[in-house]
This record gives C-alpha cells, sequence and structure tokens, in this order.
C-alpha cells in the first residue's frame, strides 16, 4: 500500500492512465477472444450473437447450426491463409442443406454453440427485453 501511494505521489499522471489503460485492456482481451472464436467458428460478429434470428444457422431440429463449419484448423486457415475471392456461400448452402450433414465436428464452432444453447445458457437476457410500449411508453 506505501508503494501506491508513494506512486501516486510521484507519478499521478501515470496512476491515472493506468487506472483508464487497465480497464480498457480488459475489454480489448474480451473482444479479440470473440473475434479469435468467430474465425474458429466461420461465423461474422453479428452471426455469432443473434443467430438465433438467421434461418441458415438453423438446423432441421431448429438448434444453432452452421453449415459453413468446416473445423477449427480448416476455418483458420481458410481465414488467415487464402487468398482466393470469396466462396459463393449461397451454393455451398444449397449443397450443405441438400446432403443435411448430420455430423458436427467435435472441435468446431457449432459444437461449441449448440453446448452453450443446451440449456439456454445463451439464449436468456439478464434482464428481459421488453418493447417500450410494453413497459408504459408511448
Amino acid at each position: 500500500m506505501h508503494l501506491v501511494w508513494q506512486s501516486l505521489q510521484l507519478y499521478p499522471g501515470m496512476v491515472i492512465l493506468a487506472m483508464v489503460q487497465v480497464p480498457l485492456v480488459i475489454g480489448s482481451f474480451f473482444i479479440l477472444l470473440r473475434a479469435a472464436f468467430c474465425i474458429a467458428a466461420n461465423l461474422t460478429t453479428n452471426e455469432g450473437i443473434v443467430n438465433v434470428r438467421y434461418a441458415y444457422l438453423q438446423g432441421p431440429d431448429g438448434k444453432f447450426w452452421n453449415y459453413f463449419d468446416r473445423g477449427v484448423l480448416s476455418n483458420c486457415l481458410q481465414f488467415w491463409l487464402t487468398r482466393t475471392p470469396r466462396p459463393d456461400w449461397a451454393l455451398i448452402y444449397q449443397r450443405e442443406v441438400q446432403a443435411r450433414v448430420s455430423h458436427v465436428p467435435r472441435w468446431s464452432g457449432t459444437y461449441v454453440m449448440r453446448w452453450l444453447t443446451r440449456k439456454k445458457r445463451l439464449v436468456q437476457p439478464v434482464l428481459p427485453l421488453q418493447p417500450m410500449r410494453a413497459r408504459g411508453y408511448p
């Protein structure tokens, strides 16, 4: 405690800077983790957050299913190393739906998302979200 007080007296600007930077670094770390998960799962950030809104991310059983997921290693290699033009995702989706792929790779984003949503871990919000009119606003 003495060291903190002494630092505050000698370097007040440095202490204030550290107090501002520590929360920002922690927040940036979580954003980095989210981006890494989306790359590994072959999802955009929006698809990863609100996947229940998109019909193409739902399997035949109504649960989360990413037809574009090829496993962590393949997804990462495609993201970081492939320099070809963007693939035709609509064509890939049509092929996958027609084939009705039923195998989920164990180490894939689809497997993780299905496990997280199994008991509604990601689906239930912390606070119940209601339209503003339902809460008494005009």
